[in-house]
């Protein structure tokens, strides 16, 4: 009887077009005070996985932009995640990322990821 173990691939942060997150100081302070449970759905956006505990914020703070562009697969992909976040989770998230937390669920979802396509301080 042979056991396989499942392999996963090593967690890597690519480089982004934009500025890191923790570079941005109102950002760097929202991340600082948020709780790492706030901050899950978040980094799953970022990076498609949720994220340990210990590196959560770091990670999240490294983050520099999306490798693709707009209109790609993968942003499609993107979107079609942040549609299923809830009203609260997206303000939540605008909340984090400095960014207008009114409006409707496209809109904010909109303004999400045109933000993180080239994240710089607002």
């Amino acid at each position: 009887m042979q056991v396989s173990s499942l392999q996963r691939e090593p967690f890597t942060i690519a480089q982004g077009k934009g500025q890191k997150l923790c570079e941005i100081e109102r950002i760097h302070f929202f991340l600082s005070k948020k709780k790492t449970d706030e901050l899950r759905n978040l980094h799953k956006l970022l990076y498609n996985r949720p994220g340990t505990v210990s590196s959560l914020k770091k990670n999240v703070g490294q983050f520099s932009g999306f490798p693709f562009e707009k209109g790609s697969v993968q942003y499609k992909k993107k979107e079609e995640m942040l549609k299923k976040f809830r009203n609260a989770m997206l303000k939540s998230i605008c909340e984090v990322l400095d960014l207008e937390r009114s409006g409707v669920n496209s809109e904010l979802v909109k303004r999400i990821l045109n933000f993180l396509m080239h994240p710089k301080p607002s």
